[in-house]
Formats: structure tokens, C-alpha cells, sequence
């Protein structure tokens, strides 16, 4: 279906309002808790047989092409299994690609931190963004309160926003559809997130 441009931009203009719109509602199912638990149940496995160096590495390979290859190939085969269902498959490429990116949450978090910095709120404008940020939020003064904000927003948009959005055109352009190769962009990020950090004994 990717070799059709106008199916390509309607699912692209579609996922983006749908995001704008919903972002990833608390409670939703979401592709990348798939991942996480994929992720930890593997990584489980792999660290509880699996003792030297060597070995974890290689199993750490093994969880890093599989689950990346793995969600693009899985998400290619479904959508390549409805593409006979015109009414079935755009909804459910629209609502994958719209998992991928993340601007609403974006948006939701700076005004989260901004509303009780601009009530005059200090200490609440500190507490919030601590949920956001791995700093000590605990002495930071209003300005430095504005600079975590766009900081963290403007390093999350390149994760959330632009780098999905970049691999769905590169997928749209190379014939598989927009939607495996953001799912896998989508793959990758969450074990940047969860895997490969030294754990203190």
C-alpha cells in the first residue's frame, strides 16, 4: 500500500492528528509496553543462564536485532495481511504510526510544569518537573525551571517526533509503508531506554 502517495500522506497527516488530538492515553495498550516486556522477560532469561561477558553480550546482540527486526517484519506481515481490507488496514496503520510519535505528550508535560510556574507555584512547578527530568529539581529557580522545560522537550522531540516521522518517510519511500520502519525506530529506543546500563552491586 506504501506505493500509493496519497494513502502514504493521509496515513502520515492522519497519525499526526491523532496524536495531536489523543497522544497515548493513561490505561491504552501501546506498542511499546510490548517491547518492555519483551525486553525484561528476555533480559530475565538471558542474565539468569546465560554468566559470562561474552555470552550476555552475544545475547544482548540477539535481543537487539530480534526485537528491531522482529516488531518491523511482524508489523510489515499485518499490514501486508490487510492490505485487501482498505477499511480495515488504513485505521490500523493510522493508529501504529500515531503510537510512534509522542508530541501531545510533549505538550501535555511543558504545560504540566508551565500552569503552576505561571500561578507563581515554585515549589509545584519544581515538583512536577521532577517526574519529567533526572535532575534535583529541588532549588532550581524560575529561570532554570524555563531551561529544564525546554530542554527536555526539545531533546524528547527528536525521539518522539522527528526521528519517527523521518523513518516512516524513509519506509514510504523504499516501498514497505511507513508504519515497520517507525515501529522499529520505535524498537530501538525503547531498549536504549531499558537495556545496557551497569546495575551496582
Amino acid at each position: 500500500m506504501a506505493d500509493i502517495p496519497g494513502l502514504v500522506i493521509g496515513v502520515l497527516l492522519l497519525a499526526a492528528v491523532l496524536d495531536f488530538l489523543l497522544g497515548d492515553p493513561w490505561g491504552w495498550p501501546h506498542p511499546v509496553q510490548g517491547m518492555g516486556t519483551v525486553i525484561q522477560g528476555y533480559s530475565q532469561v538471558a542474565l539468569g543462564r546465560i554468566k559470562s561477558p561474552w555470552g550476555q553480550r552475544l545475547a544482548g546482540i540477539g535481543l537487539g536485532l530480534g526485537l528491531i527486526g522482529g516488531t518491523g517484519l511482524l508489523s510489515w506481515g499485518l499490514l501486508r495481511q490487510l492490505g485487501g481490507y482498505p477499511w480495515l488496514a488504513l485505521p490500523v496503520q493510522t493508529v501504529l504510526l500515531a503510537s510512534c510519535f509522542a508530541g501531545r505528550s510533549l505538550r501535555d508535560a511543558a504545560k504540566d510544569v508551565l500552569g503552576p510556574l505561571e500561578a507563581g507555584d515554585l515549589p509545584g512547578a519544581r515538583q512536577r518537573l521532577s517526574l519529567y527530568v533526572g535532575r534535583d529539581t529541588a532549588d532550581l529557580d524560575r529561570p532554570e525551571v524555563l531551561r529544564a522545560v525546554l530542554e527536555t522537550v526539545s531533546e524528547n522531540a527528536t525521539d518522539g517526533v522527528l526521528a519517527p516521522l523521518f523513518f516512516a518517510l524513509v519506509g514510504a519511500i523504499l516501498g514497505v509503508g511507513p508504519v515497520p520502519l517507525a515501529l522499529a525506530y520505535k524498537a530501538a529506543s525503547t531498549l536504549d531506554s531499558m537495556v545496557g546500563y551497569r546495575e551496582l552491586p
